[in-house]
């Protein structure tokens, strides 16, 4: 099983908080915030190159422009 870096782990904090701070400032739904969060959890239970990549999707919510 994969290991997470320190460097993903501050990636997950990061993305994690915007996810947090986007609902909060009313730009993400409930369900939208929770599905971001277990997409991730998802993808790092799987594992990259099985499923998605974690840390892409959490890069690209991040890069997001709505």
């Amino acid at each position: 099983m994969p290991q997470l870096t320190s460097r993903d782990y501050a990636l997950l904090d990061k993305f994690i908080g915007l996810v947090l701070d986007r609902y909060k400032a009313g730009e993400r739904t409930k369900t939208e915030a929770v599905g971001d969060i277990a997409h991730v959890v998802a993808a790092v239970d799987k594992g990259v190159g099985i499923g998605d990549d974690p840390r892409a999707y959490m890069k690209a919510v991040m890069n997001e422009t709505d």
